[in-house]
């Protein structure tokens, strides 16, 4: 029987040994196109991460400037009313007109302003998820960042609208957590 096997390779020659050596080359090429794809799509994954987070980041900010903007208005109407009150020649100073009319206004900023806390916090529920997906795709280097940034907003978070720091204060804290990813996007690009 060996010797069968022997004759056919010997009869089959060059053709045989170039279609086991193709069938070789298919495999580790196979191989080399699943690592390819493999690599392409955490690249895929690492640039949506980081657009995603650029975003979300974003949102955030933009809602916590709204929130700001409105409480402040909202500590201004309070102190109008407040004057207003103080001047009013009326016995129930909450029927004076301009104290109706800076209560009726007074409504509004507070309702908008609820919706800017809605929005505040569900922008930071998605900042953080996208927080959480950085420190899967990207390096080690960038959870320090990430933990830092939480830290910082945790801080502020609790603060009174007088004590909080300036606005940028949020950019500049997340800033390193962008170059970062940044970075490692155009790594990948290279």
């Amino acid at each position: 029987m060996l010797a069968s096997y022997s004759d056919l390779l010997k009869s089959l020659g060059i053709p045989a040994l170039l279609a086991v050596l193709g069938f070789f080359l298919g495999i580790a090429a196979n191989d080399l196109k699943d690592r390819s794809s493999a690599d392409r799509a955490t690249k895929d994954v690492r640039s949506k991460a980081l657009i995603s987070t650029a975003s979300a980041f974003s949102d955030y900010s933009v809602n916590w400037s709204r929130l700001r903007t409105i409480s402040e208005a909202e500590a201004d109407i309070n102190g109008e009313i407040a004057e207003a009150r103080r001047r009013s020649n009326l016995p129930i100073t909450d029927s004076d007109p301009s104290v109706v009319r800076l209560q009726s206004t007074l409504l509004v900023v507070r309702a908008r302003k609820e919706k800017y806390v809605a929005g505040r916090d569900a922008a930071k529920d998605d900042l953080l998820r996208q927080l959480e997906i950085a420190k899967i795709f990207f390096s080690a280097e960038i959870t320090p960042k990430i933990e830092a940034f939480e830290q910082f907003d945790t801080s502020t978070s609790i603060l009174g609208l007088k004590e909080l720091p300036p606005r940028d204060s949020w950019r500049s804290q997340f800033a390193p957590i962008l170059k970062q990813m940044q970075e490692e996007v155009k790594r990948d690009e290279s």
